[in-house]
């Protein structure tokens, strides 16, 4: 059983390699054989010429196959070099005529393989669906909860109470983009040229949203640590017949990112290439994050007056902006007509991290103007503003993707994307939760808490992409 499987497999290999030989032979149009001819010095075209094949081996064309068929390049001293099917025929597969590379010493590729590179087409443009996976992000605990029965200055408070949000990170979620991709060969043989990208990706993140009855049930909080005491502590947005109220929390990210590179072929032939690359990266991160709570005192016998309404927001926002020079290699290999290509990439560069820190403090008390003061829970006087600095990173890039040749104009691309940003600031990771409750609007006195202070870390983008790449 065991050797039939074998001489099964064996005839399976052989069969394709036939296939595939096959296939990078191109044919003229009536399905006659387009092989190189060669002629030997001084003889005329009018003798029997031989065929070349793909190994060198020569061997004699079917007599009487008429030689004018073949374009001949003559030299000066009579001698005929390899001839080029004429580029007015069509080639059988693929139906596209072939160049003369002049500058390839009569090796034409694009008549030996249907798969590969055709040097009449110089630049090339690609277009990708992305579909890609950002690391989330990490936050806080920012909204809490506690059976109604709970006393109120235990409400919310953690370690016993119930976390509501977050429950797991930021924005785990898979997200749609496109990469645009154009490039150019400045020469036929495709040794030297350039390429540049551009790719963005659908602003992802996540929401949360809660709210009490009328009542004030169920009990909705906001934990904290009270910095003169070191304590855990909550701030109550509902309460059975105290407050009623909601709670939102919302996050967003937008990524993007561009490239332009110069590439070199170091080492390669018909069937397979290696590829130094090195140029310039360009990547934007930008993140938010926001607290926004509306809150109704529902007591009647309480020091607020009944109706008086709180509207509190906290905002953090940061944004990474990466500058920096690349290095990289790519690896190609084709297999008759599909296309094999691996590619790694590291960029050395600056980010110029930025942070924003604000809120407010509405309050309206019926009959009264309402009055608005900077500040809210989390984003107080001692923390607020815009901080601006910058750090040298690395980003590496790897990739590897599988192209098929539809004809020596389009090809079909899947892929697999992978990259490492290094020492970015997140907005969760600027949240301070010891909080001098001094300042909570209106201020009392200013304090030291909560504070800011930059912290960084690491994430990674990584997904698949699909798409379309034409030559021309």
């Amino acid at each position: 059983m065991r050797v039939r499987a074998l001489r099964a497999f064996a005839a399976l290999v052989i069969s394709a390699y036939a296939a595939c030989t096959w296939a990078q032979l191109p044919t003229y149009g009536d399905g006659s054989e387009a092989d190189v001819y060669y002629y030997a010095a001084n003889e005329t075209a009018d003798q029997v010429p031989v065929n070349a094949d793909q190994n060198g081996t020569i061997f004699p064309s079917t007599v009487g196959e008429d030689a004018a068929a073949f374009d001949m390049e003559e030299e000066g001293d009579g001698a005929y070099e390899p001839g080029i099917v004429d580029p007015s025929s069509e080639i059988a597969d693929g139906g596209d005529s072939c160049c003369d590379p002049s500058c390839c010493s009569g090796d034409c590729d694009s008549c030996d393989s249907p798969a590969s590179r055709n040097p009449c087409h110089g630049w090339w443009g690609r277009g990708e669906y992305l579909m890609w996976w950002m690391s989330g992000a990490i936050a806080p605990p920012l909204v809490t909860t506690s059976p109604d029965n709970t006393p109120i200055a235990d409400a919310g408070v953690l370690p016993d109470a119930e976390i509501l949000f977050p429950v797991e990170r930021l924005g785990i979620d898979g997200r749609s983009g496109g990469r645009i991709t154009l490039g150019h060969w400045f020469d036929e043989c495709e040794s030297w040229g350039f390429e540049g990208n551009y790719w963005g990706l659908d602003k992802g993140g996540s929401s949360f949203q809660a709210s009490s009855d009328t009542d004030g049930s169920p009990v909705l909080a906001r934990p904290f640590v009270d910095a003169a005491t070191g304590l855990e502590d909550a701030f109550i947005v509902s309460y059975p017949d105290v407050f009623a109220g909601s709670i939102t929390v919302a996050s967003s990210s937008d990524v993007m990112g561009a490239e332009l590179n110069l590439r070199h072929a170091v080492l390669g032939n018909r069937w397979a290439r290696f590829d130094l690359l090195a140029g310039y990266r360009f990547v934007k991160v930008r993140e938010s994050l926001s607290v926004f709570e509306n809150q109704i005192s529902i007591d009647p016998g309480s020091q607020i007056p009944l109706g008086t309404q709180f509207s509190i927001q906290d905002d953090f926002a940061t944004c990474n902006e990466f500058h920096g020079g690349q290095v990289g290699m790519i690896l190609q290999k084709e297999i008759c007509r599909w296309t094999i290509e691996g590619t790694g990439k590291v960029a050395l560069g600056s980010w110029n991290q930025e942070a924003r820190i604000g809120g407010f403090t509405r309050v309206t008390v019926p009959g009264v103007p309402t009055v608005t003061d900077e500040g809210g829970i989390l984003a107080l006087g001692s923390n607020s503003g815009k901080f601006n600095r910058n750090r040298v990173a690395a980003i590496p890039e790897a990739a590897l993707n599988l192209r098929y040749q539809l004809n020596s104009i389009w090809k079909v691309n899947v892929g697999y994307t992978f990259l490492y940003l290094q020492r970015i600031v997140r907005p969760g990771n600027n949240i301070d939760r010891r909080i001098d409750t001094n300042q909570i609007p209106p201020p009392i006195a200013a304090g030291a808490f909560p504070e800011f202070d930059f912290k960084e870390s690491d994430a990674w983008l990584q997904g698949v992409n699909v798409g379309l790449e034409a030559r021309f």
